[in-house]
């Protein structure tokens, strides 16, 4: 059941979260996580008309939004950081997945969210660059505290020459778009 729900997280990333919260329990489960998984599929049933839509597009811009939670698990104290591209009319590219490292304050929690997503959108602006020169703005959801400051620097060393070198745009807000 994890595995068909799984599947479904491509069109469907509203259920993500909870299904991988599920599957780190696939080896030893329960009727509570039973319970769970049964109460995720009554969530679909009632949002059918949820999901990603995809349209034709003329004018495609590559955005990225990112976000993380500092120390939001109870378990081990590590944050959880995510990520999601889209391309014209719907996202593409997206995970959520626990931090390798704890860390000291939500500002290195951002920033490890930060430096993983520019590695993607780095990786996606180098493959999209074949079909057409893409601006890439980085849309952040919470606010960056010193991004740049000198104790950061060395461990995330990626997000700092890709803003300075105006590969990628930071923001923190979206921006109004006129349609």
């Amino acid at each position: 059941m994890i595995g068909s729900l799984l599947y479904l997280t491509a069109t469907r990333p509203d259920i993500m979260y909870a299904v991988s919260l599920l599957s780190r329990f696939m080896q030893n489960p329960s009727q509570v996580y039973h319970g769970a998984a049964k109460r995720i599929l009554r969530y679909l049933q009632g949002t059918k008309s949820y999901g990603i839509w995809y349209r034709v597009t003329h004018d495609s811009k590559l955005i990225g939004y990112t976000d993380s939670d500092w120390a939001g698990s109870v378990d081990d104290m590590k944050s959880t950081s995510g990520y999601a591209f889209s391309l014209g009319s719907g996202i593409f590219s997206c995970t959520s997945k626990k931090q390798a490292t704890v860390a000291q304050s939500s500002a290195e929690a951002e920033y490890i969210a930060t430096a993983i997503t520019m590695s993607q959108a780095i990786w996606l602006k180098k493959d999209l660059m074949t079909w057409e020169n893409h601006k890439l703005v980085l849309l952040k959801s919470t606010a960056i505290a010193n991004l740049l400051s000198q104790w950061q620097r060395i461990p995330y060393f990626i997000a700092e020459p890709n803003i300075l070198a105006s590969n990628i745009t930071l923001s923190e807000k979206l921006k109004e778009t006129k349609k």
